[in-house]
């Protein structure tokens, strides 16, 4: 009886070689930069970087970094390999180490996202004009392989080793969702007019989504790439600029609500967009500098003319009225001289050099 109550014992100390050495927690020190940040672990505060805490090696958590005037960095801490120690209940005791395997004390945390760096705000300034969505598109194929599954590694169908996920089978076909983010974006970094103001200046922001992948997925938190083409419109609708962007995402959480992960990566793509210098130039309110040139428009000279009753009366003067034509809208204008020139607003016009009048 002792005899066997005595191999039990070693049984059990040999099966727990990596338990006994480095335990079933891991210490892990979270920083950032810059430092100061409140640190959260599935969501919860846990306190502000750098901060240190024992956490089990063979959970998966996700944590968050937030500062102001910072985008918010999302990250996740799993275990991505084993240390090797429960090799030795192998080699000792030609079995497998059971207590490690149940205390996860053989697992090496992945700590990649416990040290960030945080990007500043793309904070509008006051020289620039405000941003209105005006279109959402998409011009992913529907046949279009956008991820490749693998069992338990992501939400789509799990009961199969491995699958290929098409566009029309995901949640992204839904993609005029990406307005919501976008907009709560445009308004976190004062781009967008919260007061409704009438006549404030302000351009039209459109994206089209060229592409999205899922390049990684770990237990409930999947990271994309995503490509997509802005483009902005003056309030004429003439294009002023146009840039395609790549960029590689955060680790999101989809449990809960798969598309708000996409929404997430939506925004970090936009981020680089506000950040792009020639897009500054671009958004740059040019009013001040168009007051400044009016003293070099050339002046147009028409010659007065009195009116005599008949002329100045309603059922006259309506002839004067005409209507401007372009390829892609028209306006009303009004004959002020009898050698043709027409007075019209200019956002009928534009920037076009050639209208049509009827």
């Amino acid at each position: 009886m002792k005899k066997i109550t005595l191999i039990t014992i070693i049984a059990f100390f040999i099966s727990s070689c990596a338990t006994i050495i480095q335990g079933s927690k891991k210490k892990i020190t979270f920083t950032s930069t810059p430092s100061g940040a409140k640190f959260f672990i599935n969501d919860s505060l846990y306190g502000v970087t750098p901060y240190v805490c024992k956490l089990k090696r063979n959970k998966t958590n996700s944590i968050r970094y937030e500062l102001k005037d910072y985008t918010n960095k999302y990250g996740v801490i799993y275990g991505d390999r084993t240390s090797g120690l429960e090799i030795l209940s192998y080699f000792f005791a030609f079995y497998p180490s059971l207590v490690d395997m149940a205390t996860g004390s053989c697992i090496i945390p992945n700590l990649t996202d416990a040290n960030l760096t945080l990007e500043k705000l793309p904070i509008r300034n006051k020289k620039s004009n405000y941003l209105k969505i005006d279109k959402i598109s998409c011009s992913i194929p529907k046949k279009q392989d956008i991820a490749k599954v693998y069992q338990n590694g992501f939400y789509f169908k799990r009961n199969k080793r491995s699958e290929n996920v098409k566009f029309e089978d995901s949640f992204l076909q839904n993609y005029e969702f990406i307005s919501e983010p976008i907009t709560d974006f445009l308004v976190k970094t004062n781009y967008a007019d919260t007061t409704n103001t009438l006549f404030k200046n302000y351009l039209l922001l459109s994206c089209n989504i060229n592409n999205v992948e899922i390049i990684s997925a770990v237990s409930t938190f999947i990271n994309y790439k995503t490509d997509l083409t802005w483009k902005i419109f003056d309030q004429y609708n003439n294009e002023v600029y146009k840039k395609n962007i790549v960029d590689k995402s955060d680790n999101y959480s989809y449990e809960e609500k798969p598309i708000n992960s996409l929404g997430e990566a939506i925004k970090e793509n936009l981020s680089v967009l506000l950040s792009d210098v020639k897009f500054q130039e671009v958004i740059t309110d040019k009013s001040d500098n168009l007051k400044k040139n009016i003293a070099n428009f050339s002046t147009i000279n028409i010659k007065k003319r009195i009116l005599s009753k008949e002329e100045s009366t309603v059922s006259t003067a309506i002839k004067s009225v005409v209507s401007i034509k372009l390829k892609d809208g028209h306006g009303s204008g009004c004959i002020i001289s009898e050698d043709g020139y027409i007075v019209t607003n200019l956002h009928v016009t534009g920037t076009k050099d050639t209208v049509e009048k009827h």
